[in-house]
């Protein structure tokens, strides 16, 4: 491992692959080579600490996809400045409360969430200084006499923070990450994730891990990043895969559910040989339809969190790899990866678990955070010091890891445990049914009566009642949608589409009301 830290191993790679192209814009075809890139990342360096930033200052980045929205992220590392980034589809409210913990002395932002940034930072009475992409940005690309000799930042530590990044906040409200140099350094190592120069495309922005690793990846490893604003339909996505030969794609399974749809109503055929699946465990009606609409690609589940970057890999060795392959099909995530060890213990007494038992997944690694920023965070180890995922799993008799659910997700009839994604794999089953998410309602005696929320596909019309009574006579009593099933018109999903329960929590109590 290289002990000067992250900002020195993508300072050098991005050297080393020079005028190859790194990104394309899939809107207006231009191309960025690395050394472009590199050029670009040193000059806004400079002008960063001209402005008088420094190691430990925080900056915080807010756009959509374009050639220019890394830089910044870059730059900031090359320096010892601790980058920060959030989602520009977030709303007014969703900002205060980010900056209100963050507080950076810098935002660099796309023109058209200004306004919101703005009420942001004076609801939070903070002095933080925008930048504009498109317009001041552009001051920080000028020319600089320093930059021929420019040389990156060098920690006192690989274990001190190089990033703050947000969890998805699906179940709870986002905490800021502090990322460690040693958690990336480790995870675009030649034993970490690998690339390669096929093209790639992320339509999350970087205010996710899963773009922020694969940026990282892309530049060390000397891929080619497809660059699309946003996700605005799965027909963007085949077009785009279309265009560019897309043989890799990296998805959570909701998105996947979409595109794979897409393509069997439309008789849509893509070349995709690997499809990443990560952000939500696999159903069996996910692997289904994946198969169906792409029957020659491999299908890839991992798990990770934003606390630890990345738990499972997927094994390089021929005779594991076909194995893995084998097991995606029985809701595998794969093997735990190299530096990182495990255990499941019971939800209720802590006790280890073995094969095939269900607990919670708990984790030590080198590529654990460093806490979260501004808050304690005891009580996320613990007695012995392990990490406390809050997922549900297994491992199988070859140490395949297996995800379950959420313990938040799981609910409690009568102190039984309730998954909500084995009601939710049945409900998928329905001809009817295309989305759905059941979450608990309390019960004053029982605990929680699960409820689904359920989107029907076009053209359908059905009776609650009648989806209710399809998933009660398939599970035993104690497994029954008590609390009914509610249509409603879209499931709210973050930007990258992972479920957000808690915003159906919501819904759910001013329906109840």
């Amino acid at each position: 491992m290289d002990h000067r830290g992250l900002g020195h191993i993508l300072f050098e790679k991005l050297a080393e692959h020079g005028k190859d192209v790194m990104q394309i814009d899939t809107i207006t075809g231009e191309k960025d080579t690395f050394e472009s890139f590199r050029l670009r990342c040193i000059r806004t360096a400079l002008h960063m600490k001209s402005n008088g930033l420094g190691p430990q200052d925080i900056i915080t980045i807010c756009t959509c996809n374009t050639l220019n929205a890394p830089v910044p992220l870059i730059a900031s590392i090359l320096i010892g400045v601790i980058p920060n980034t959030l989602d520009p589809s977030f709303s007014a409210d969703e900002f205060k409360h980010y900056l209100q913990i963050i507080k950076p002395k810098v935002m660099f932002v796309a023109s058209e969430i200004e306004p919101l940034i703005k009420e942001a930072i004076k609801a939070n009475n903070l002095n933080t200084e925008i930048i504009i992409f498109g317009s001041s940005f552009n001051d920080f690309l000028k020319p600089s006499e320093e930059e021929e000799t420019f040389v990156p930042f060098l920690p006192l530590s690989i274990r001190d923070t190089v990033l703050i990044l947000f969890s998805s906040g699906t179940t709870g409200t986002p905490k800021a990450v502090c990322l460690s140099h040693i958690s990336f350094c480790l995870f675009v190592s030649p034993t970490g994730i690998k690339s390669n120069r096929n093209h790639f495309l992320p339509f999350s922005s970087l205010h996710w891990i899963s773009h922020v690793g694969a940026t990282f990846s892309n530049i060390v490893h000397g891929s080619v990043k497809l660059v699309c604003p946003t996700f605005d339909n799965p027909r963007t996505f085949c077009d785009i895969a279309r265009d560019y030969n897309l043989r890799t794609t990296s998805l959570t399974p909701y998105r996947l559910m979409e595109i794979s749809k897409y393509c069997i109503n439309n008789g849509v055929t893509l070349s995709l040989d690997n499809i990443i699946v990560g952000g939500a465990p696999l159903t069996k009606e996910h692997i289904r339809l994946t198969t169906k609409a792409f029957p020659t690609a491999k299908i890839t589940n991992v798990y990770g969190q934003t606390e630890l970057v990345n738990i499972s890999f997927f094994p390089r060795n021929e005779k594991l790899a076909k194995k893995h392959e084998e097991k995606v099909f029985k809701g595998s995530c794969g093997k735990i990866g190299p530096g990182i060890t495990m255990r499941i213990v019971d939800l209720d007494t802590e006790d280890i678990l073995g094969p095939n038992e269900e607990g919670e997944i708990r984790i030590r690694s080198h590529t654990l955070m460093n806490g979260y920023y501004g808050v304690d965070s005891s009580d996320v180890y613990d007695s012995q010091g392990w990490f406390k995922t809050g997922d549900i799993g297994y491992y199988d008799e070859d140490e395949f890891l297996y995800i379950v659910g959420r313990c938040k997700e799981i609910l409690r009839y009568k102190s039984f445990p309730i998954n909500p994604s084995i009601l939710e794999d049945i409900l998928l089953h329905h001809p009817a049914i295309k989305e759905c998410i059941v979450i608990g309602v309390p019960h004053e005696i029982d605990g929680d009566h699960p409820v689904a929320f359920v989107t029907l596909k076009e053209g359908y019309n059905i009776d609650p009642n009648e989806l209710q009574n399809f998933v009660d006579g398939r599970v035993d009593d104690r497994n029954k949608l008590r609390g009914g099933v509610i249509l409603i018109d879209k499931i709210p999903l973050t930007p990258t589409g992972k479920p957000q329960r808690r915003v159906l929590k919501e819904m759910l109590q001013t329906l109840k009301a």
